[in-house]
């Protein structure tokens, strides 16, 4: 990245993504140094201008422009951090559209505008919109592997596959089950409802652990009685 953000080329790209965001119809308002106004007094009166009323193009107007931006509390620290090593642009988006169709526009924006600087995109919409993939990348890995300790588990402790089938069967059904409801119910995946199945593998395999070991307790001291007489 450029040692000071206020070269030419990256207030110009600036200035496009900032006037990119703006189009942009889910977006109510934003902030950057181009929306930044500066304050000064004048005949008693005070006065109210651009911060940036024009990209300097040449080394006195960018050391200008600094320490304009520096005496400025609207905008050192706001817009442009300090050291003039980055600037931000913050934007408000409204519910007009959805948030994932808002922030696509948005990343199309800053794709068309390239440049030498590195571009950092954060705030709750994007963090919400990484959750979401990460959280679907987790349920794949993780509610597969839970299974399948879960058979390791169940076979080294009942010691026969047929005394596995009915607790894993139970515990597969009201997995599936379960995780069906959430989006019938309107709800939207996040990093509790991925625990959810792996909650319920947990609990299931030890009731299920429970159950088997008891009836192979009762058989061994009942050997007269039939399997119905057992279960019941």
């Amino acid at each position: 990245t450029d040692s000071c953000i206020l070269t030419n080329d990256n207030l110009y790209r600036i200035k496009e993504i900032d006037r990119g965001i703006s189009r942009i119809s889910g977006v109510s308002s934003r902030m950057s140094p181009f929306t930044v106004k500066s304050i000064r007094d004048e005949d008693g009166m005070m006065v109210a201008e651009p911060l940036l009323e024009g990209i300097p193009d040449d080394p006195s107007g960018s050391r200008e422009l600094a320490d304009k931006i520096l005496k400025n509390k609207f905008a050192q620290g706001v817009v442009v951090s300090s050291d003039l090593k980055t600037a931000s642009i913050t934007a408000n988006i409204n519910k007009s559209e959805p948030e994932n169709v808002i922030l696509g526009r948005i990343d199309s924006v800053i794709n068309c505008n390239t440049g030498k600087a590195d571009v950092v995109k954060g705030g709750l919409p994007y963090i919400r919109k990484i959750l979401i993939g990460d959280v679907g990348k987790d349920a794949i890995i993780l509610i597969p592997a839970a299974l399948l300790i879960m058979l390791v588990v169940l076979r080294l402790n009942l010691g026969s596959w047929r005394s596995v089938i009915m607790p894993f069967s139970a515990v597969v059904l009201s997995v599936g089950f379960s995780m069906a409801l959430i989006p019938l119910a309107g709800w939207k995946m996040s990093i509790i409802t991925v625990l959810v199945p792996v909650i319920l593998i947990a609990v299931a395999n030890n009731y299920g652990i429970y159950l088997v070991a008891r009836y192979q307790e009762l058989k061994i001291n009942n050997p007269n009685k039939s399997d119905n007489e057992l279960v019941k």
